[in-house]
């Protein structure tokens, strides 16, 4: 029996091994200065370590606490604050949130009386990206919300998926009127704290003034240079997120958990299943892998369904 254990222990760290070898290959092939990197198996972390350099300059490594942008990951922090609020009560999916934003307001008036929280997360507004409202201005966050009844809608309310970051902000905005915080410290105090997500931050400033984050890089004339930092803040709850590979595998083990992390009750399954339910067909978008669904879109998450062999013929491991 020991020696089985053994040969199964050796076999498993070989994969593990591969694994690492395939992710770091990939990385230097597509010249990414560096990554952090995360595996959960059945509950166990096989996998938290960095691979690359986070500051290229001074050949700095990544490692598993260093801190990355993890961008529109941030959209699924939003979606979760606002499941919370519906569990306790505070926040009803399918009502219309003008009845929490009595302010709320856009260019046309049917997708402002009955758009819910549910529309907000799964980018069917009918508002297509707008992004250059907010990229690189100096509007606050209230200030580009007054502004969302200028913009102009490419298609009808909830007919098709246009993705949509200022949708993100407003649902922000609603987790502060339901919460009576800031969108930033209701996150802190209802996900990063119960998670340990000691790493975690909503600011590259703050994410700056820490001793282990990763710098951006781009490619320009066949040279990887770095790139400067973009501040998100107005815009926080479409993106502005900060965390390590060690704190993200905690949220990982958290969406596996059924709602439950470390044994302990974070959130009802129903809620869970509700964000992770595909709620829009994201079109005009094309999967090469046979054993990839179409995608679609849940509440801050991409949803696929995954079966290999799903193409008639198709080899099986």
């Amino acid at each position: 029996l020991q020696q089985q254990d053994a040969a199964a222990a050796a076999a498993l760290q070989a994969k593990i091994d591969r694994i690492k070898s395939l992710v770091d290959s990939f990385r230097t092939g597509a010249e990414v200065p560096g990554i952090g990197l995360g595996l959960i198996y059945k509950g166990e972390v096989l996998i938290a370590e960095g691979f690359g350099l986070r500051n290229v300059e001074e050949a700095v490594p990544v490692t598993a606490d260093t801190r990355f942008a993890i961008g529109s990951s941030s959209k699924a922090f939003t979606t979760m604050g606002l499941a919370l609020l519906a569990e306790e009560g505070k926040l009803d999916w399918e009502a219309p949130i003008k009845k929490y934003l009595p302010d709320f307001k856009l260019y046309d008036k049917f997708a402002t009386e009955e758009m819910t929280a549910i529309d907000l997360t799964c980018h069917r507004s009918g508002l297509p990206r707008h992004d250059l409202m907010w990229y690189a201005t100096d509007f606050s966050r209230q200030e580009l919300y007054q502004r969302l009844q200028y913009l102009e809608p490419s298609a009808s309310f909830r007919s098709k998926w246009q993705y949509q970051n200022l949708m993100y902000m407003t649902a922000g905005i609603l987790t502060e009127r339901l919460s009576g915080k800031t969108w930033e410290a209701y996150i802190q105090e209802k996900i990063f704290n119960p998670l340990g997500m000691a790493s975690a931050s909503f600011s590259v400033t703050e994410m700056e003034n820490t001793d282990n984050f990763a710098y951006g890089y781009g490619e320009k004339e066949d040279k990887i240079s770095r790139l400067p930092f973009h501040q998100l803040d107005a815009i926080g709850p479409a993106g502005s997120i900060n965390a390590s590979a060690t704190d993200m595998l905690k949220w990982v083990e958290l969406q596996l958990g059924d709602g439950q992390y470390q044994g302990q009750h974070f959130i009802g399954s129903s809620q869970l299943k509700r964000m992770h339910k595909p709620q829009m067909i994201m079109e005009n978008t094309l999967i090469a892998n046979p054993a990839i669904s179409h995608p679609s879109y849940g509440l801050g998450w991409f949803t696929y369904e995954y079966k290999y062999g799903r193409q008639e013929g198709a080899n099986k491991p």
